[in-house]
């Protein structure tokens, strides 16, 4: 890959970065925030948006990294290298992304008795019947960072560390650029 093919990538590397980083400082606000009993549903949805603001933008990143077809991943083995950041770090999962990129193929596969969905809190806090459903579509956990889509989990914590790891090396290697 040639440096002005580098640098791009970079570019918009740091770009998705910066979103992540907007949206999990608004999802912060918005979880210290109560909502007034008259904006709970909008309150919610703001919350739903934050988030999958943080999980197409990690996607993204993942994606510049790693690309989208595995032909795509050992090209960008410089890029990767230029920031220090290898197949360990929580932005190579692709797990909830696509679960998240494919919804509709859920939503078809989806027991026509059963929705359980976008939900703000822990896990267990659904019920059907005396058992808590193992799927669900979208669930976030505001105690632990956790997010759900189906029976697929990421830790959010994780993601937006290792987004506020790699922006300053991204900006470094711009800056040298």
């Amino acid at each position: 890959m040639d440096d002005f093919t580098i640098q791009v990538f970079q570019s918009e590397i740091e770009t998705q970065c910066k979103f992540v980083l907007l949206a999990a400082s608004d999802l912060d606000s918005l979880l210290n925030t109560p909502p007034h009993k008259a904006f709970q549903a909008e309150h919610t949805t703001r919350i739903w948006c934050a988030l999958q603001t943080i999980l197409v933008s990690a996607a993204n990143i993942s994606k510049l990294f790693w690309g989208s077809k595995a032909k795509d991943e050992g090209p960008r083995e410089q890029l990767r290298d230029s920031i220090k950041i290898d197949k360990t770090s929580p932005l190579h999962s692709k797990r909830v992304r696509n679960a998240f990129e494919h919804f509709d193929e859920f939503i078809d596969a989806m027991p026509a008795s059963m929705y359980v969905g976008r939900n703000i809190g822990p896990p267990g806090m659904i019920q059907i019947g005396n058992e808590t459903p193992d799927t669900r579509f979208g669930q976030f956990d505001p105690a632990t960072g956790d997010l759900t889509f189906w029976n697929r989990s990421t830790s959010l914590n994780a993601i937006t560390q290792e987004v506020a790891r790699i922006l300053p090396l991204i900006r470094e290697q711009l800056a040298s650029r």
